[in-house]
């Protein structure tokens, strides 16, 4: 569980696990959603990877 200082103490940008772990989703369908443009965020990708 994430206290409100955690968040404010995030980069201002996460990895898809980390997101992951924040929305309450699997690592699985995090990679799944960002695959198909469906995750909840903006995606930044660079190369193949996100």
């Amino acid at each position: 569980m994430y206290t409100v200082r955690d968040l404010h103490n995030l980069p201002p940008t996460l990895d898809i696990p980390t997101a992951a772990q924040l929305l309450g989703i699997s690592r699985t369908k995090a990679y799944r959603l960002a695959k198909t443009n469906h995750f909840p965020c903006p995606i930044l990708h660079i190369g193949n990877s996100y």
